[in-house]
């Protein structure tokens, strides 16, 4: 018996329908890129996601997960002792932790068969990297984000940290607002130095604000790979204790332990400075002479992006246009300046 023709042609559509159906199930099926890490021992897809999470100080962070939509290899440090609580993170969406500081993490919550690689002075886990600390941004990010990137196979997606924390959770890919030096002043500023009031009234200098500080930072937190992730600041510059210099100008010494603070805008001459501990922020190229900041192009700066241990090959940057070596030797004496800063604090080499 003959169909009719309308029956038979959607017979024929359904039969070709078929044919590709099955030609299609019969070609080789793509597969998502995976990539593999030593340190981990495992395979994941390449879009798994690689955050990194610091703090300096504090006993137990909190990690929670629910920000996650897509699996995540997770790098946590912090200076002191810490415990990553990893309880409240979806279990499905951890691939591996990667943990160090100077001293030893715990880490706790974690589902089974998730791999765990702590990395400390006298515990270096082969292929995973050196021991770090790192919660803020600066050179020391820079570093990390090159040694994880290298032991994970996977890009930078955020980075979150700070001074203390209870509960880290990150959201978005937004930079972090650097809170160093963003500090209030204390309640009672002492007035500037008499000396400076002739200078002031003559428009070679005014004291700083905060915005004059922020310009600064965001100049060297440009020229950081890791700068989109958390934003720089540097330790010794706070606008209450600062000066900007708006003409050629020099600069007196105040007193032998004076510590001069002087931004310098775009456009500006360095101005020469008679003080021996004085320091000069250059907003244009970034670069600063300090002995109680870290400076980029600084060897300080260079041991902040030198792996340890300290014989293998330092990670660097572009680090054209920062110069402080220029200094005329008899106006700054760079082996004589102080380790603390005018606070009595450490210089802030340490957490970097």
């Amino acid at each position: 018996m003959r169909l009719p023709i309308t029956i038979r042609s959607a017979c024929i559509g359904i039969s070709l329908l078929a044919v590709g159906l099955v030609a299609a199930c019969s070609q080789p099926q793509a597969t998502a890129t995976q990539v593999s890490s030593k340190c981990l021992d495992k395979s994941y897809g390449s879009t798994t996601e690689l955050t990194v999470l610091g703090v300096e100080l504090g006993s137990r962070v909190l990690v929670k997960g629910g920000w996650f939509t897509k699996p995540q290899v997770i790098v946590v440090s912090s200076y002191q002792t810490m415990t990553w609580d990893f309880s409240g993170f979806p279990a499905d969406k951890l691939v591996g932790i990667i943990a160090s500081g100077y001293e030893k993490p715990e880490i706790v919550g974690v589902p089974d068969g998730v791999p765990i690689r702590i990395v400390t002075e006298h515990l270096r886990p082969k292929d995973c990297g050196d021991q770090f600390s790192v919660f803020r941004g600066g050179p020391g990010l820079d570093l990390l984000a090159d040694q994880m990137e290298q032991i994970t196979g996977l890009q930078l997606t955020r980075f979150r940290g700070g001074e203390r924390g209870a509960v880290l959770i990150a959201d978005g890919l937004n930079q972090q607002e650097a809170r160093i030096n963003f500090q209030d002043p204390p309640e009672h500023v002492p007035p500037g130095p008499k000396e400076f009031d002739l200078l002031i009234a003559q428009g070679a200098i005014r004291p700083a604000t905060r915005a004059d500080v922020a310009a600064y930072n965001a100049k060297v937190t440009s020229g950081l790979r890791t700068g989109k992730f958390a934003a720089f600041a540097v330790d010794d510059l706070r606008f209450w204790q600062s000066y900007v210099v708006l003409k050629p100008v020099t600069l007196p010494k105040i007193s032998a332990g004076y510590l001069g603070r002087y931004i310098v805008p775009a456009g500006v001459p360095r101005p020469t400075v008679l003080g021996r501990h004085d320091s000069i922020y250059f907003v244009e190229s970034g670069s600063c002479i300090s002995g109680v900041s870290l400076c980029p192009g600084s060897k300080y700066w260079s041991a902040a992006q030198r792996p340890k241990p300290s014989g293998s090959k330092a990670m660097t940057q572009d680090d054209a246009g920062f110069d402080d070596s220029d200094m005329p030797v008899e106006s700054w004496d760079s082996q004589s300046q102080p380790d603390r800063n005018s606070e009595g604090e450490q210089s802030g080499m340490q957490d970097w």
